[in-house]
């Protein structure tokens, strides 16, 4: 569930400030499709279990797992929009509420239903004289057991504490991103809040350098923790970094200018 970046930063209604740039970047749309396609491609098409297609498509096939950027570019994305929204409402009495009150409707009511879908899902199965007529994946068994993970999910944990089970795995593979976006909400705000914007500037970038040690650390140092290399957030947040970075540039008017 790879959600994605919003390009709409303010709505009317809000208390932010508001700016003649705060409009819709049509360009950004295109690079969200783009990410979309990237995600879909290497979820649907590199990732599906086929026989062997012969030389030519294994080798296209093989080319196509780059689709995994796609992510990296809705982080990119996320960075930059996320991060012109704190940029521009920094100096709002409502600063926090409202963000994380926009976050929460956005995210939570769609999120916290799946969330609500799996759990009935496993409890038929699980205790319910309905287990003969629930569909579930071949070779998949539900059990009681299925149900201790949801706390982790409710907590966008997942991402930290990571071993699926065979179902969970499919139910909620994909959700590792949100989990990486929800711990960046949690970190941005009060940075951009209360750093100034020199020293903003010095941390995105030291992130950026370190994020890419941390993936080299954890995938060769920590054998039994591999997964952070891909799925903590701060391994990914040099993307995340960018976009901030990037939005930043974007509302200096010297930079805009070239």
């Amino acid at each position: 569930m790879t959600q994605a970046p919003e390009l709409a930063p303010v709505d009317p209604g809000d208390t932010f400030s508001h700016h003649k740039e705060n409009r819709r970047i049509l360009e950004l749309d295109g690079l969200r499709g783009l990410a979309i396609l990237l995600v879909i491609i290497c979820h649907y098409i590199t990732g599906a279990s086929h026989p062997p297609l012969g030389f030519v498509a294994d080798h296209l096939i093989t080319i196509l797992h780059l689709g995994w950027s796609g992510v990296d570019l809705f982080f990119v994305l996320s960075g930059f929009l996320i991060g012109g929204i704190l940029l521009d409402s920094r100096n709002s009495p409502n600063y926090f509420r409202i963000f994380y009150l926009r976050r929460v409707h956005r995210i939570l009511p769609v999120y916290y239903s799946w969330i609500l879908l799996y759990v009935a899902l496993v409890s038929i199965c699980a205790y319910s004289s309905l287990r003969p007529v629930i569909m579930t994946p071949p070779g998949i068994a539900l059990a009681a057991q299925d149900l201790g993970i949801v706390p982790k999910y409710v907590l966008f944990t997942q991402n930290i504490f990571y071993s699926p089970r065979p179902f969970e795995w499919q139910w909620f593979v994909v959700t590792w991103s949100l989990a990486v976006e929800e711990q960046f909400y949690l970190v941005a705000p009060p940075l951009i809040r209360w750093v100034s914007q020199r020293i903003l500037v010095v941390i995105l970038c030291l992130t950026v350098v370190a994020a890419p040690v941390l993936r080299y650390v954890s995938f060769v140092y920590l054998p039994n923790l591999d997964h952070f290399s891909q799925f903590s957030m701060p391994c990914r947040a040099d993307a995340l970094s960018l976009g901030v970075l990037a939005a930043i540039a974007w509302r200096s008017n010297s930079i805009r200018s070239y």
